[in-house]
């Protein structure tokens, strides 16, 4: 029964989604601010969005989701709307269990590689997403756009979001990003040691091996 109502729930939220698509439609070409905030008592928030991107939304400005989402997916539109200046992300959605909040980093890239950040003339994204910390800065490469970043080595939740942001470190070597996603990084470290051990053994076995050669030479 619980199994059936969840299924019921998720459809319904994906039917929500969609007829929010079909109004965008309508208008895409001209909207300039889209926010989504609807709470249904039986299912909760709907999903937006729930299709991949297939066309420009280049009069957007504005985007505020306090739904569920699809991080995926939203990349995607995000990088269609062209002339973006504002996202905002936030509502009990957004803290998810660990292996979906991992895929907010989809989200990250898109702000990372828009125009508006990281183009030949850009005029800076304020980004505010609401997680376990929140952030509420205008990304830009533009440093008189930019708000000021934090300083390197901060302890501040903020810092490793920005160096992802701002393209200096890599998702997958940003530890602290990570575990403030929820991501257990502990299993890349015991994979890591592994590896070195591994390498050790090989790099031993071929001592042996240039040791045997250099006998045979010398008899």
């Amino acid at each position: 029964m619980a199994s059936f109502l969840h299924d019921r729930e998720k459809h319904v939220r994906q039917r929500s989604g969609d007829m929010v698509h079909d109004l965008i439609d309508k208008c895409h070409s001209t909207v300039e601010i889209f926010e989504l905030s609807l709470h249904f008592q039986i299912t909760g928030y709907p999903d937006w969005p729930t299709r991949a991107a297939t066309y420009d939304l280049p009069a957007l400005q504005e985007l505020f989701l306090g739904t569920g989402s699809n991080p995926r997916l939203l990349h995607g539109w995000l990088l269609r709307m062209k002339d973006l200046r504002s996202v905002r992300i936030g509502g009990d959605h957004v803290g998810a269990p660990a292996v979906e909040s991992l895929e907010w980093r989809h989200v990250f890239d898109a702000i990372r590689d828009h125009p508006n950040v990281s183009g030949p003339d850009p005029k800076g994204i304020h980004f505010e997403f609401d997680f376990g910390f929140s952030y509420d800065k205008v990304v830009c490469k533009d440093s008189s756009i930019a708000t000021p970043r934090e300083a390197p080595g901060t302890r501040k939740p903020c810092y490793p979001l920005e160096a992802h942001l701002y393209g200096d470190i890599e998702f997958c070597h940003n530890i602290a990003l990570r575990e403030e996603l929820g991501d257990d990084v502990s299993e890349d470290e015991g994979s890591d040691e592994e590896t070195d051990d591994d390498d050790m053994e090989v790099d031993d076995e071929s001592e042996e091996e240039e040791e045997i050669d250099s006998d045979g030479e010398e008899e």
